[in-house]
């Protein structure tokens, strides 16, 4: 049990700080049917640049244990790239990866398709953005949550809130190939500037925000 605890912790990772976008948490994704957030990082941010080692590392590491079928997280053995090498180079290229570059993304499909994306999400210049996802409520499950562990309500989470984010890489292998990053649990660390001119529909009635209205915290009394 202790070979299999270190081997998924191995493919885990918690993000530093990041801005969150496109968050689809409190209901899916029409795209896709999942709960997702998409998580931008300053490129001269050392610690981001730190980070995304790391995830470059574990991302190769999924992609050998895609080829080789080591038991993941829940144990079990899975190989969608059984056949393939890791010194096949032009495939290993070919894959999918969670993490793109802002600067040089490139649209592939819909109307703006061979578009750079930073021309038209204007937030993208200079970041990394993370894209994660998961078939699970986490909100329901209560892993969407401010640094005191109370739950965020929607309008809370914006584009452009500050997050921290716990993820699980894993290979994946359907219509295509790739590396996905599954989203565990979200933390909201502090408000950014609202990304594409967002506003908080509750801001002319002079509300206090959720805190010092005395939302009180499902998790108070459990010493956490």
């Amino acid at each position: 049990m202790a070979d299999q605890n270190q081997q998924a912790e191995r493919l885990n990772l918690v993000t530093v700080p990041g801005i969150a976008n496109f968050p689809h948490l409190f209901d899916t994704d029409p795209k896709n049917g999942k709960y997702t957030l998409s998580i931008l990082f300053d490129k001269k941010d050392p610690d981001a640049q730190k980070m995304m080692r790391d995830l470059q590392a574990k991302c190769t590491e999924a992609i050998r244990r895609g080829i080789d079928g080591e038991p993941g997280r829940d144990g079990k053995s899975y190989a969608p790239f059984a056949g393939h090498s890791m010194d096949d180079a032009d495939w290993v290229k070919r894959l999918g990866l969670p993490v793109e570059d802002g600067d040089t993304a490139v649209f592939t499909r819909g109307d703006n398709v061979g578009k750079l994306k930073k021309d038209v999400y204007k937030e993208y210049e200079g970041h990394w953005i993370l894209k994660t996802g998961t078939k699970n409520d986490l909100v329901a499950a209560g892993w969407v949550v401010d640094q005191n562990r109370r739950r965020l309500t929607a309008n809370e989470l914006y584009s452009g809130a500050i997050v921290r984010a716990n993820i699980w890489l894993y290979p994946y292998r359907q219509d295509n190939s790739g590396v996905g990053a599954m989203l565990n649990a979200v933390v909201k660390t502090g408000d950014g500037e609202r990304i594409g001119g967002e506003t908080d529909p509750l801001a002319a009635f002079g509300l206090p925000d959720a805190s010092a209205a005395g939302v009180p915290d499902p998790f108070a009394g459990m010493g956490v």
